[in-house]
């Protein structure tokens, strides 16, 4: 019995110490993280930035607003909706290049797209404007915030 055995176990021993050659392929793993996130972060910061030190003619922007002469367009940019004098289209303007400048850090911060980083600013300017602001609607079409 002995004799059996003996080459049975070696031979088990002996398949048991051979390689076996595996395959396999390494995916990449996609993950998506929502830069959504990271740019309402900075908005709102610049928002509330906004509010604690207010631009330069601020004071001359918000009374065109109320005056209902300007009023915010699509991703939240200020527009004119009536005839302006050359002071007013001057401090429009300069609202305007200040508030694209801050949107386009925000974007490069954030890794995210200007467009993006607008339609963003546009939602939550909607969401905070006063009753009465004059805004444009999803059909471009000039409405007041009821």
């Amino acid at each position: 019995m002995k004799r059996i055995l003996l080459p049975v176990l070696a031979a088990v021993a002996c398949c048991g110490c051979l390689a076996i050659k595996t395959e396999h392929e390494v995916k990449p793993i996609k993950i998506s993280m929502d830069v959504n996130l990271k740019v309402d972060k900075a908005l709102e910061s610049a928002i509330e930035s906004e509010q604690r030190k207010p631009p330069a003619r601020f004071a001359e922007i918000r009374s065109m607003l109320q005056a209902g002469k300007i009023g915010f367009g699509r991703g939240g940019a200020l527009e004119p909706r009536l005839e302006l004098t050359q002071e007013e289209a001057d401090a429009l303007e300069e609202a305007a290049a200040a508030r694209t400048t801050r949107l386009s850090e925000i974007a490069k911060e954030t890794g995210s797209t200007l467009s993006d980083v607008r339609r963003s600013h546009g939602e939550k300017m909607l969401a905070r404007m006063p009753a009465g602001t004059w805004y444009r609607d999803e059909a471009g079409a000039w409405t007041q915030k009821k």
